[in-house]
């Protein structure tokens, strides 16, 4: 019909997703018990229990909590494919085929109304090896005064923080994913 995002010909001649990319999901927490997710958290090697899948900006703990919004993000990029249970994602995978998809570390911002530092949590990501850094989190603001002085603040951090992910999609010619997709494409 024209609506969707047309993933299928990428399935196909490219990749269903791949577990060595890590993407950071800056939002709320990502409910990483979820029977089509867990199968693809990134895991914090320095921790354990289930303190393992990324940070919570909210409350500085590696208490991740699951909130729908970040969930849904979760679900949308790493929901795992051909697994016969919920959605599938654009980089879950493929379970039929035991591919696996892009791992998701949550970078949680915000529980409820308190908010964490979210340039932090998109450096945080990128210094723990998120290659991508998904950040589709809005607020509403009280006045437009309010929202132009909030953005203005935060957008002259931005090209620091999204530093980190230029630089690894640089990565040498063996892991720069970005150049394969690229060489894959013109094929």
């Amino acid at each position: 019909s024209g609506c969707d995002i047309n993933v299928v010909p990428v399935w196909k001649k490219i990749s269903t997703g791949n577990q060595d990319v890590v993407v950071s999901v800056v939002d709320g927490g990502v409910d990483f018990k979820h029977e089509d997710l867990k199968d693809n958290m990134w895991r914090n090697p320095d921790q354990k229990g289930d303190n393992v899948y990324g940070y919570n900006f909210a409350t500085n703990t590696y208490n991740v909590s699951p909130e729908d919004h970040g969930t849904h993000v979760a679900g949308t990029i790493a929901a795992v494919n051909n697994n016969g249970k919920g959605l599938c994602g654009i980089a879950g995978g493929n379970s039929k085929k035991k591919v696996k998809g892009v791992k998701i570390m949550s970078c949680q911002v915000y529980v409820g109304n308190n908010w964490g530092d979210c340039e932090a949590a998109i450096k945080w990501g990128a210094d723990h090896g998120a290659v991508i850094s998904q950040n589709s989190w809005g607020h509403v603001y009280k006045t437009p005064e309010e929202a132009t002085e909030k953005w203005n603040e935060r957008k002259e951090a931005l090209p620091k923080y999204s530093s980190p992910f230029l630089e690894k999609a640089e990565l040498n010619s063996k892991k720069n994913i970005i150049k394969k997709i690229k060489e894959r494409v013109k094929n």
